[in-house]
């Protein structure tokens, strides 16, 4: 990263001072976006579940989550999320436990989610491409009560399945698409929830907002995946930080996601600013650059969540007279590059790109919150760039061993400072935690997130 001087700052000002009248529209949802961004602390007792709940009650009849030709409403989904709450309770699952999720993005996987929620348990997302020594290596880290599995899913468990640890209760998850027979050792998920009541579970000690609500893992391209617990305060931050600050989401709003809701840009970001305007959630199984503008149309979205890498694919199809033809004016994700920046824009008659820069693990976060043009934006969070030793994440340490913060526009290594708010959550390994934070940085005492 590096700390920007290369654009002209009175060009960036001026634009800067023509979104004033914007923000002063969204002033409200601004204030209210920046409790949940910055002000909410870890004991208060507020977890994504309360947010479906208080949506089922003030906008039941609206739809969350669209997906094909169903269309499943607030109301709906939290029945539905109750009687998977009921069921992981009637299992033993309770507040602190983990339940392993590994299912492609399909409805089922927001219910579930939210009923392990509901009870105080973590969601452990399985990227859906990872089998055999990686998988049962993922699933060991967390060590989960029970694991969810898609039908979809089930050869690719298989291969995992003897090495789990634990002995965790396994549940099939039919799918629709393709229907099948519960296969010898699991639970047949969706039949046995229906015994169970659709109303919110009670329970004697309610979860918080600093309890795990997930864990996501790292890809694993220099070995194997390690496993970063995600607190519900966490996910608030991108409640607030991007469905009301960046996005000033509604009701009208509908946010199309073709990501994998293993990663955290679907489940954090988009999921989150969906749930902040009480928006729905349109949901395509896997990517299709030949199919995204007519779901676009479909289902009237407003917004989509992206990777640079997406747009790319989307810019490179055939020109057509529909390219416009559509309601999608925003746009949230990460990576968009500025070679196709304003092409993107353009062409297809975005008005607001909300890109971010972060990561599932990390303590802080950018947005461009502004609306501007090839910008990350800028973050509230206290972080420097420093030097680093060429082709390393190590720092350069000066004689007194503190670090060296580089002058604007040259390149450096992004640190982010572990305080009270912007805590550093870690990984289930401590040896992988204490690698990723850097100590007397620039003075005795203080540490920071590399």
């Amino acid at each position: 990263m590096t700390a920007d001087a290369s654009l002209d700052e009175r060009i960036r000002l001026k634009d800067v001072l023509q979104k004033l009248p914007e923000l002063g529209k969204r002033t409200p949802k601004i204030l209210q976006g920046y409790y949940y961004y910055a002000m909410l602390g870890p004991d208060a007792r507020k977890t994504m579940a309360n947010i479906l709940e208080a949506n089922a009650e003030a906008h039941g009849q609206r739809p969350a989550i669209l997906y094909g030709d169903q269309c499943i409403t607030y109301a709906q989904l939290n029945e539905w999320a109750n009687r998977f709450a009921h069921y992981f309770r009637a299992r033993g699952i309770q507040r602190g436990d983990v339940i392993a999720v590994d299912l492609e993005n399909r409805p089922e996987l927001f219910a579930i989610v939210m009923g392990a929620h509901k009870l105080g348990a973590a969601c452990a997302m399985i990227n859906t491409s990872q089998k055999g020594k990686v998988l049962a290596h993922s699933l060991n880290l967390t060590r989960p009560k029970l694991c969810i599995v898609g039908q979809e899913q089930v050869d690719a468990f298989e291969t995992a399945r003897n090495a789990l640890q634990g002995d965790p209760r396994l549940v099939w998850i039919n799918d629709a698409e393709n229907p099948g027979t519960c296969p010898d050792g699991y639970e047949d998920g969706l039949t046995l929830i229906r015994q169970y009541p659709d109303t919110n579970p009670r329970l004697a000690v309610s979860p918080v907002a600093g309890d795990t609500a997930f864990y996501l893992f790292t890809s694993g391209t220099t070995g194997l995946p390690k496993a970063a617990p995600s607190s519900h305060r966490k996910w608030f931050k991108a409640y607030g930080g991007f469905g009301y600050m960046s996005l000033a989401m509604t009701p009208e709003d509908v946010m199309y996601v073709t990501l994998p809701f293993y990663h955290g840009t679907a489940l954090l970001v988009c999921w989150g600013a969906a749930l902040a305007g009480a928006s729905a959630l349109a949901v395509r199984r896997k990517f299709s650059a030949s199919a995204f503008w007519d779901d676009v149309r479909r289902y009237n979205a407003t917004t989509f969540g992206y990777v640079g890498e997406l747009c790319r694919y989307l810019l490179n199809q055939p020109p057509s007279a529909k390219d416009r033809d559509h309601r999608l004016r925003k746009m949230i994700g990460n990576g968009l590059r500025p070679s196709i920046w304003r092409a993107f824009k353009e062409r297809f008659g975005i008005e607001q790109v909300a890109e971010l820069y972060g990561s599932s693990e990390g303590n802080i976060g950018f947005s461009n919150f502004l609306n501007l043009d090839n910008t990350v934006g800028f973050s509230t969070a206290p972080f420097a760039l420093v030097k680093f030793k060429e082709g390393t994440k190590e720092p350069v340490r000066d004689e007194k061993g503190r670090l060296i913060r580089v002058n604007k526009g040259e390149p450096g290594l992004l640190i982010g400072k572990i305080t009270k708010r912007w805590s550093f959550e870690g990984y289930t390994q401590k040896d992988a935690t204490e690698k990723a934070i850097l100590k007397d940085c620039f003075r005795k005492g203080d540490t920071w997130f590399n």
